[in-house]
């Protein structure tokens, strides 16, 4: 990770030489002039098209000046409707509102109070990091499931902000190409949630009903060992924690999500009940609230972690396995 972010520094000098070749090139008579950005006409950049020496010349691409635009918002919102734009790490001092963003993005991480959220969907602002030859720390901008105010694993993380030895690197606008946005930027430390874990059927010819699997399935998940947050939705139970000591895990300190789907299916080979389980983990040794110090669970511990899970969800569910009710494990 060092020498990328030597490459985020070179990066920036190769623009600045760019950006001095040219003008030399073109002469003196041409200068950087304002232009918007954002609806704000407070930037400096060369312009798309412009006179020089008697000649007519059309860039194919926007280089912008220093102080340079940030990339988000200090709400924490990034453009919608302005393709083309160049994204590039550049040091805070080097922007015109990096300060401002970076104290609200440190405030936000440790309030760690969620935001955007549609349902149980939110973005929150958290300490990550990229393992390289030495640790990386970065703010960024994460998805996470929050529930009562308690977040979840976060995941599809984009760093806004990187932290050398020396500087603080921010993402910001550098210019502007014909296309959609170009980043020169890492856009992910933490995966998506996404991969199911494991599935288990109830097949009979009278099905116990929806509701009443997913309340059982809810209390599993409240009730002791794990004592999640959890909320119960039409089609799935959602639970969540954070910084507690995991009741699977000896020794660690966990942040985890866990989703239950249920589905009904009513098929020629027999209506039968679906549950498809989903878990995130993340385990750090001490006592810390700073999600840098987290990390994804190892093959081992996730094998761990799911088994558990799998035991308690099928003693749980063990009243809708009486009779001609069939019960099994299946693939997700």
């Amino acid at each position: 990770m060092v020498a990328a972010k030597n490459g985020f520094a070179a990066r920036t000098e190769e623009l600045s030489k760019l950006q001095r070749e040219l003008q030399k090139g073109i002469g003196a008579s041409v200068q950087p002039l304002p232009c918007t950005f954002r609806a704000k006409t407070r930037y400096r950049c060369y312009p798309e098209d412009f006179q020089a020496h008697g000649f007519r010349i059309k860039k194919l691409s926007v280089d912008f000046f220093p102080p340079f635009p940030t990339f988000y918002t200090s709400n924490f919102t990034e453009p919608k409707d302005d393709p083309g734009l160049r994204i590039s790490w550049v040091p805070v001092d080097r922007t015109l509102e990096g300060s401002e963003l970076l104290r609200r993005l440190k405030d936000a991480a440790e309030s760690e109070k969620p935001f955007q959220c549609a349902g149980t969907d939110c973005r929150i602002v958290e300490w990550t990091y990229i393992k390289g030859k030495e640790k990386e720390e970065h703010l960024s901008i994460c998805s996470a499931a929050v529930i009562r105010e308690v977040a979840g694993a976060p995941y599809a993380c984009r760093p806004v902000v990187l932290f050398s030895k020396d500087a603080a690197w921010i993402e910001a606008v550098t210019g502007r190409w014909g296309g959609g946005f170009v980043f020169d930027t890492p856009l992910k430390t933490l995966n998506a949630i996404g991969v199911a874990d494991f599935g288990i059927k109830i097949a009979s010819e009278v099905l116990p009903s929806q509701e009443s699997i997913l309340r059982t399935l809810e209390q599993s998940m409240a009730a002791q060992p794990l004592r999640y947050v959890v909320t119960r939705k039409e089609d799935y139970v959602l639970a969540v924690d954070r910084y507690k000591p995991s009741p699977v895990i000896a020794g660690y300190r966990e942040i985890a999500t866990i989703r239950i789907d249920v589905a009904t299916f009513d098929r020629p080979d027999g209506p039968h009940v679906k549950l498809t389980v989903t878990t995130t983990l993340l385990l750090n040794r001490q006592n810390t609230g700073n999600t840098a110090d987290y990390r994804g669970a190892s093959d081992a511990e996730s094998d761990v972690y799911v088994e558990k899970i799998r035991s308690l969800l099928w003693k749980a569910i063990e009243k809708f396995c009486i009779g001609n009710r069939e019960c099994r494990n299946v693939a997700p």
